[in-house]
């Protein structure tokens, strides 16, 4: 599956608010270009928001630019740490 198709099937599953963009934080998250990012930076110049992101799936690090009273998507993240119980081993072929 390329980017393009995972980016796609992601946006139409993804439960998502709006926020306005100068109401946003660093350490926020947001979709930047379709991807879901943590914010690393914020910066205003004028009327628009300059804003850094890393990629929570792949940590590519993504840039954008939105005017301060535009609405951003901020996505939904859910994280959970779980415990190996088992490793156990797999059977090799012979």
């Amino acid at each position: 599956m390329s980017d393009d198709e995972f980016h796609a099937k992601f946006e139409q599953v993804l439960p998502t608010k709006t926020k306005v963009c100068s109401e946003l934080q660093v350490g926020d998250h947001v979709l930047l270009k379709s991807s879901p990012c943590k914010i690393g930076e914020l910066s205003n110049s004028g009327p628009d928001v300059h804003i850094v992101g890393i990629d929570i799936f792949t940590g590519e690090k993504i840039e954008d630019t939105a005017r301060s009273t535009e609405c951003m998507d901020i996505p939904e993240v859910h994280r959970g740490d779980y415990a190996m119980m088992n490793k156990g081993t797999r059977p090799t072929s012979s």
